[in-house]
């Protein structure tokens, strides 16, 4: 079986994620593993964790900041601070999945 398919079996299974890592992290941790290599491709996965954190967070705030505009206009559009709130909700979802 390719050496890569291997790597990624935990991972379709969603077995061996440490508490600590990210999945991009374990992923390549399991493939400098089986490739008997130092770091590597969890460095790679370290980033790539990282940059998928600094997204959603950056998509958080961008929410945090629709609510707060929808409560200034709660008084003098409630319509359009209820579409704030709705697209502000959806955002939250869309951060807390990545």
């Amino acid at each position: 079986m390719n050496k890569l398919a291997l790597a990624a079996l935990p991972l379709a299974l969603g077995l061996g994620l440490a508490a600590c890592d990210g999945p991009a992290e374990q992923a390549g941790e399991e493939i400098d593993n089986i490739n008997n290599v130092n770091g590597q491709a969890e460095a790679q996965g370290e980033q790539i964790d990282s940059m998928r954190e600094a997204q959603g967070d950056t998509i958080d705030e961008a929410a945090d900041q629709m609510d707060e505009r929808a409560d200034q206009l709660e008084d003098t559009d409630p319509t359009r601070a209820q579409q704030l709130d709705s697209t502000a909700e959806v955002l939250e979802d869309r951060a807390d999945k990545i």
